[in-house]
């Protein structure tokens, strides 16, 4: 179904922002971000929605869509942030190459020779020849989303439709993205940029972040969240490894890292993860969903640091390709178990 807005709300029942975050973590942070319920706080104040975070920037220079809880598809407008009650959706650039995509029709597209991925909506079946006898891929429900990738040759691909496919996408990638609306010609979604700058914080310093990757593995890392001084040579960053799927903390300082671990298991999509990190002279740990990895000893830590990017990395790449739900800074080096506690 299509919902031209995302109408959740916060059932906070008038408590304040600081004490449901204080309560969910188990510490006080001193910013917080509850994508899921569009609600801020800065230097422990609430400010409202995440939008009025003082130095806050956001920029998609096309249209773009997001799931909400319920399955319902929202549409978002240029440079609008795509936030409903599963988060904010950060994604790379991509391109639907299907044309007339709300209710599927039988057509030829011409095609590179790289990995693609076919995504519909429906009880139908879309049946691929020409270029790739891959499939078919068959629908299983009305708002069930199907998806199947492949590596064709370079030419025509003919999808043929039969019974009712909805919401179809075409695109070069080895995952499917959130749903691209076209008519009579492929359209292209841009990257999401979303990001804090002057964040008043400095080491030692400890990051929590909850997220829900859409995708099970991809060609590339993928980023939750970066903090750093404008260079990816003094930072903090979480990625999803490529190679091991594992979600890996990286404290890096003078192109240094001073940690770096691949966390197990390896990610599941559709899953949500909890990550805390803390830097300081003393030393830099994790945790992730209530268990602590092992501390380093002294370390350097990162210059102070100018910005903080939601899921992307310094250079606004390698985006997460799914729903950052809530993140927090806090102005104190967590103890292990003030990690266990935020991350359960």
């Amino acid at each position: 179904m299509w919902r031209s807005r995302d109408r959740s709300r916060s059932r906070s029942g008038g408590r304040s922002l600081l004490s449901i975050a204080t309560a969910q973590l188990g510490a006080t942070p001193l910013h917080y971000w509850d994508f899921t319920t569009n609600r801020a706080m800065f230097n422990g104040a609430d400010v409202g929605p995440v939008t009025s975070t003082p130095g806050w920037s956001f920029t998609r220079a096309t249209v773009g869509t997001a799931e909400d809880l319920a399955g319902n598809i929202i549409q978002f407008a240029l440079g609008e942030l795509r936030r409903t009650d599963k988060g904010v959706l950060i994604e790379e650039t991509r391109t639907n190459l299907f044309l007339n995509s709300a209710v599927g029709v039988t057509q030829s597209i011409t095609v590179a020779a790289v990995a693609h991925t076919l995504s519909f909506r429906g009880t139908g079946t879309i049946t691929l020849t020409g270029t790739s006898t891959a499939g078919p891929l068959v629908g299983t429900g009305v708002n069930n989303r199907v998806t199947l990738t492949f590596t064709p040759t370079a030419g025509s691909l003919t999808l043929t439709v039969t019974g009712s496919c909805t919401n179809v996408q075409l695109e070069a990638g080895s995952s499917a993205s959130s749903w691209i609306p076209t008519t009579g010609a492929s359209v292209q979604r841009n990257a999401d940029a979303a990001s804090v700058t002057s964040p008043g914080v400095a080491y030692p310093l400890s990051v929590y972040v909850r997220f829900n990757r859409t995708i099970e593995t991809y060609g590339s890392n993928t980023t939750a969240i970066n903090l750093d001084n404008g260079v990816a040579t003094e930072r903090y960053t979480l990625f999803v490894n490529a190679t091991t799927n594992l979600v890996q903390p990286i404290v890096t300082a003078g192109a240094v890292n001073q940690l770096i671990v691949n966390t197990s298991p390896a990610l599941t999509a559709n899953t949500t993860t909890k990550f805390a990190v803390r830097a300081s002279t003393a030393s830099a740990n994790y945790a992730r969903d209530g268990v602590a990895g092992t501390a380093t000893g002294a370390i350097t830590v990162p210059a102070t640091p100018n910005r903080l990017i939601f899921g992307a990395n310094p250079s606004f790449a390698l985006q997460l390709n799914g729903y950052i739900q809530a993140v927090a800074i806090f102005n104190t080096a967590l103890a292990d178990a003030s990690m266990q506690r935020a991350t359960t």
